[in-house]
Order: structure tokens, then C-alpha cells, then sequence
């Protein structure tokens, strides 16, 4: 079972709703504790370079895109 108070899923549906709202700190924050959980799950790590990314913090988004790429599936 997941130690979240909440499912990792609804978890990541939140940061996706408030990237979409422009709140991406809040945003950020969510998928990284998500990444850092779940390190070799591919999407919280994709997510989590992407918001980065976004936010201009590119040194920081490329780890979290080399692990996702690192547990790429299909």
C-alpha cells in the first residue's frame, strides 16, 4: 500500500490540474515528492522533468528525464 495519505494516481491528476491552473510551484512540488517515492516509476519521473523544464530549472529536469528515460517501458 502506498504511505501517501492519498493514492499516488489522484496525487498526480492534482498536479496536473494545477500546472494547468499556472500554479506551478504547487504543481512541482507534488510530482517531486511523487518522483522521489516512486524513483523508478517512468511517469512521476517524466512529469517531474517536464515541470522543471517548464519552470527553467533544466539541470534538475534532466536527472529526473534520465531516470525516466532509464525506466522507459514499451
Amino acid at each position: 500500500l502506498s504511505k501517501l495519505k492519498q493514492p499516488r494516481g489522484a496525487l498526480m491528476e492534482q498536479a496536473f490540474c494545477l500546472t494547468k491552473a499556472g500554479q506551478n510551484k504547487k504543481a512541482i512540488d507534488i510530482f517531486g515528492k511523487l518522483a522521489n517515492q516512486y524513483k523508478t516509476e517512468f511517469a512521476f519521473n517524466f512529469y517531474y522533468a517536464r515541470a522543471l523544464q517548464q519552470d527553467g530549472q533544466n539541470t534538475e529536469a534532466l536527472k529526473f528525464a534520465t531516470r525516466a528515460h532509464e525506466h522507459s517501458y514499451g
